[in-house]
């Protein structure tokens, strides 16, 4: 899980929402993977505990989306699906240039 943990700071640094965001990793007895609430002065999203590292992310991404588009009352609408097109691209861009990093940094090292 520590690249799930890697990954929020990155992520709360595309985020367009115009209040802090705070994430947590806990078991979720509903049937759903995490939330977006808003609390007073910030948001916090939860993360099912259960779910694996990379299903975890995208559940972020979805998350961070709600409060990117938060509209009292207002779920799935084009705001938020907007909102979720433009972080899934940033942060499939960033993986990209991680692992062109991580390729080049290999062949540097280990072609030499």
């Amino acid at each position: 899980m520590k690249n799930f943990y890697k990954a929020i700071p990155y992520i709360k640094s595309i985020s367009t929402s115009k209040l802090p965001i705070k994430v947590r990793r806990k078991y979720i007895k509903e049937n759903m993977n995490g939330f977006c609430t808003k609390k007073d002065g910030y948001f916090l999203i939860v993360i099912d505990k259960s779910l694996s590292e990379e299903h975890a992310i995208d559940i972020l991404l979805h998350e961070i989306a709600h409060a990117d588009s938060w509209s009292e009352g207002i779920n799935h609408d084009l705001d938020w699906a907007i909102a979720y097109r433009r972080l899934y691209q940033l942060w499939e861009n960033y993986l990209d240039q991680v692992y062109y990093w991580w390729c080049n940094s290999r062949k540097i090292l280990f072609d030499s």
